[in-house]
């Protein structure tokens, strides 16, 4: 990684549901992490939805939960603050060494976990949703566009059918994609729903 490149990662967390599905485990390509960087990442169906035309829902877009978590973080910057909570970390144990200060190790660890959360949560960004070349060859409009970077509810689409009838998203399909802003290109890897970075 080059000295102030940027350098971005998706974590995304699927609930727990899908994930000990046979055939979710099969055929989920997100269950794969995306270690080298590409400019979006695709979303999957967990299960196939039907999208109703714009004219029989009085203009109301369908809400499709994709049952999923997402979280941006600023690596660059998470790596800079854990060095520093690292060295913090260092400089306390030798002023308790010299003064024979003791603290319990549940403390400790309650301190470290809140730190932990803390830094992630200062590293989170704001994101974006588009439709990947598959969706563009359906007549839909996405509302969903920027995530905000404080979102931790499972990711939700809400699309307009602007056809005349139903549209099916079929599972393990992709017709989205998760993009930075500016086209960084940027990494994934999964984690659990349960991860303190959507806490």
């Amino acid at each position: 990684m080059i000295a102030n490149q940027p350098n971005y990662q998706f974590l995304i967390a699927i609930n727990d549901e899908y994930v000990n599905s046979e055939s979710t485990e099969d055929s989920y390509e997100m269950l794969r992490p995306q270690l080298n960087p590409v400019e979006g990442i695709n979303l999957y169906f967990l299960k196939d939805y039907e999208i109703e035309p714009f004219s029989r829902r009085n203009g109301m877009p369908k809400i499709i939960n994709l049952n999923i978590k997402v979280s941006l973080l600023d690596l660059n910057l998470y790596d800079q603050l854990m060095r520093e909570r690292a060295q913090l970390i260092e400089n306390i144990e030798r002023v308790q060494f010299i003064e024979n200060v003791s603290i319990s190790n549940l403390e400790n660890n309650i301190e470290l976990e809140q730190s932990i959360a803390d830094i992630e949560n200062k590293c989170k960004k704001s994101y974006m949703i588009i439709p990947n070349n598959n969706g563009l060859e359906y007549p839909i409009i996405l509302n969903t566009i920027v995530v905000s970077k404080n979102d931790n509810n499972y990711l939700c689409l809400y699309v307009h059918n602007l056809s005349n009838s139903i549209i099916v998203f079929r599972k393990n399909t992709s017709l989205f994609q998760l993009i930075v802003h500016d086209l960084t290109p940027v990494t994934m890897k999964i984690i659990s729903i349960n991860d303190s970075v959507f806490s």
